[in-house]
Formats: structure tokens, sequence, C-alpha cells
């Protein structure tokens, strides 16, 4: 869960988890108990899990959800879905793009390959669940079975988040854009780590790295 303060002196929250006494009090605190909540805003169709628990905090935000949220928690009065929405704070240097390539929604509800970028131009930072995985000092678990070093980047399984050559090329093209229109320096990301300073970098290389994944479901090598 981020926090973005907007020129109004209000804040977005981008995603949400599982808060303790402490936690809540300090975004109470920021918030006015919720009254500077601009939004709540979910990036990933899979992360479902603290909405509910976010809402009866803070029931007045206008919380904004994907398609799978609007279907899924019913208990929360969705103000729209965040994919109709994403030039919404456009004025306060927010951008958000779905990755080209694959599905956004997938019926294989195991997949959990695509998660909104959002770029927050003032702090030139670039927020992402999911798609985009680095490995800040990785436990026992990822170094032992998964072979994990710190400062190792991937995308999420790229043979099961996309499956044609074409999905291949549709998603390499978006991260080509995203690194082209975003001048961003921070990797906000989801469960195993973030990038503070270098952050377009580690994406470059996490994107020259899945050549080999791209190549592998039919796509012709980069720049060709």
């Amino acid at each position: 869960m981020s926090l973005i303060r907007l020129s109004t002196g209000k804040f977005l929250v981008v995603d949400t988890c599982a808060i303790n006494d402490t936690d809540k009090a300090l975004v109470s605190e920021m918030t006015h108990n919720g009254a500077l909540i601009e939004a709540v805003i979910a990036t990933h169709p899979f992360h479902t899990l603290f909405f509910e628990p976010f809402h009866k905090l803070y029931p007045n935000a206008p919380f904004y959800g994907t398609s799978r949220h609007l279907a899924k928690i019913k208990n929360v009065p969705w103000a729209g879905d965040i994919a109709d929405n994403l030039s919404r704070w456009e004025s306060e240097g927010i951008f958000m793009r779905i990755p080209a390539g694959a599905d956004f929604v997938p019926s294989d509800e195991s997949i959990h390959f695509s998660g909104i970028f959002l770029f927050h131009q003032p702090s030139r930072s670039l927020f992402n669940d999911d798609t985009i995985l680095y490995f800040d000092h990785p436990g026992c678990g990822l170094r032992c079975l998964a072979g994990k070093r710190h400062g190792d980047s991937n995308f999420w399984y790229v043979d099961r988040g996309l499956h044609t050559a074409d999905d291949a090329i549709q998603f390499r093209g978006f991260i080509e854009s995203v690194l082209n229109d975003w001048d961003f320096d921070n990797l906000i990301l989801a469960h195993t780590g973030n990038v503070i300073g270098g952050g377009k970098e580690t994406l470059r290389k996490t994107l020259k790295d899945a050549e080999k994944a791209f190549q592998k479901l039919g796509a012709p090598p980069s720049g060709h």
C-alpha cells in the first residue's frame, strides 16, 4: 500500500494491505481520519483481501477497483472501474497503463501476470504489483529453492502470462514504451522488494533478461 500526496493536500491510496494499530494511527493522522483520502484504487485484479477492511476504517473514501473487485467484493460501494479511470489523476502527474499482450483479468485465476503500471511523475516512481518482481535480500526459501540473489529481477512467469508470439511482441513493446515515455528512478513493487534509485536500469535489465522467454513463444529477436 502506498499513499501519494496530491497538490490539493489529499492522498491517493494505491492498493491496500493489512494495517496494525500503529499503521492505522499514522494513516488516520495523515489523512485527518480519512477526510483527506481522495480515493483508494486497486491496481491488481487478484489483490483483494484488504479492501473491505480498509473500507470499514475509511467508509467515506471513494474506492475504484478492477472488474474482478467489483464482481467479487459486494460490501464495498465501488465508485467505478479503475480501467475506466486511468487518466483521472493525470493533472497530478499520475499516469496509469494496463500491460499489452496479456489478459488483465484472466479466466485462470492462478495467473497473476498483469497489474496496472502507475507512474507518479513528481517522485519519479513507478508502481506495479506482480508483473515486475525485484528481490531485495531474499530469504532462505527464495535463495535456496529458487536461486534468487539480492538484486535479481524478473517478470512474473512469462510463459503463463503470455501465450503467443504476438502476446510477447505486444508486451515487449509495452515495456519499451514505459521505459521511453516515463522518467522514473524508483520501482515500488509488491512482495519481494522495492528499488529506490536505479529503477529504470533495473526494468531495462529485466526486459533484456526476458528476451529468451519471448523468443521461446515465437517472437523475433528485439530490434527485428
